[in-house]
């Protein structure tokens, strides 16, 4: 099984039962949002988790949220080349050392 594929899902999963009785952010939300932030690219669709739909819609809607993500989108990102990308990402991170 491919880590990389499922953790994402597993992240909306877990973020789609803890959030059904959730009624105020919290610091887990504030670690685990970034996490989502690109579910569209991590082939997560969120329609499949309707409460973490939600919660992740609240979320990016809090002021102090939306401005974080305005000040990051100044920031330039280095674009990772194939070997940074392995490194980080690739099963490489996964071998017994």
């Amino acid at each position: 099984m491919n880590c990389q594929a499922t953790m994402p899902h597993t992240v909306a999963a877990a973020v789609d039962r803890r959030s059904r009785q959730a009624t105020s952010a919290r610091l887990p939300d504030m670690a685990i949002f970034p996490w989502l932030r690109s579910w569209e690219r991590q082939d997560v669709q969120l329609s499949d988790y309707p409460n973490a739909k939600r919660w992740f819609a609240q979320i990016a809607a809090r002021p102090a949220v939306v401005n974080a993500i305005h000040l990051l989108s100044d920031v330039h990102r280095a674009e990772m080349d194939a070997k940074a990308r392995e490194l980080l990402f690739g099963a490489a991170q996964y071998q017994r050392r």
